[in-house]
């Protein structure tokens, strides 16, 4: 097992899903207008995963250990139209939280 170490390393952050207390049906996270990178991949890593209907992605997000940073632009989007505006307020209204995890593979 690697941990970060005081070399800076480099973590990836992957999305996992949108998912909610109140609403027991999850989201895919992409499924919202989120920065996303060019080709998505999927990766997830065991049955549970499966099972448990986890949706493991690549992002653009990336930190950087035993660096400090500001924040940074990670892309722009363009206005979001009505539908999305609709999506966005849906699932902040059914209590959806954003699942990450961090891996040490890029």
């Amino acid at each position: 097992m690697h941990l970060p170490n005081l070399q800076k390393d480099m973590m990836g952050i992957k999305v996992n899903k949108l998912a909610s207390v109140k609403n027991q049906l999850p989201f895919e996270y992409y499924s919202l207008p989120y920065c996303r990178p060019e080709t998505i991949v999927r990766s997830a890593e065991n049955l549970g995963e499966v099972l448990r209907g986890d949706r493991i992605e690549n992002s653009l997000y990336q930190v950087q250990m035993r660096v400090d940073e500001q924040c940074k632009v990670l892309c722009r989007i363009p206005a979001l139209s009505s539908a999305q505006n609709e999506a966005f307020r849906s699932k902040i209204e059914d209590d959806y939280r954003v699942i990450m995890c961090a891996s040490m593979r890029l």
